[in-house]
């Protein structure tokens, strides 16, 4: 893959579903403050679904984090 500058970059990795899966999972360890999904009461996939429905936009994802259980209790 090439690209020219960050409009480029930022381009191709939104193709990429690692790369969205990448945002989510460290977006959720800064939000729940732990990297280790087996101790959270939110599974990762439950997050990961909701914030597809926005096509992994960051806004998408911020509102599928603050919305799962685990944050709001």
């Amino acid at each position: 893959m090439t690209f020219n500058g960050l409009g480029e970059l930022a381009t191709a990795l939104s193709t990429i579903d690692a790369a969205k899966s990448c945002l989510v999972r460290y977006a959720a360890y800064s939000a729940y403050g732990t990297s280790t999904w087996t101790d959270d009461a939110c599974p990762y996939a439950a997050v990961d679904s909701e914030a597809a429905k926005s096509g992994h936009s960051l806004k998408g994802v911020v509102m599928a984090l603050v919305s799962a259980p685990h944050f709001t209790r």
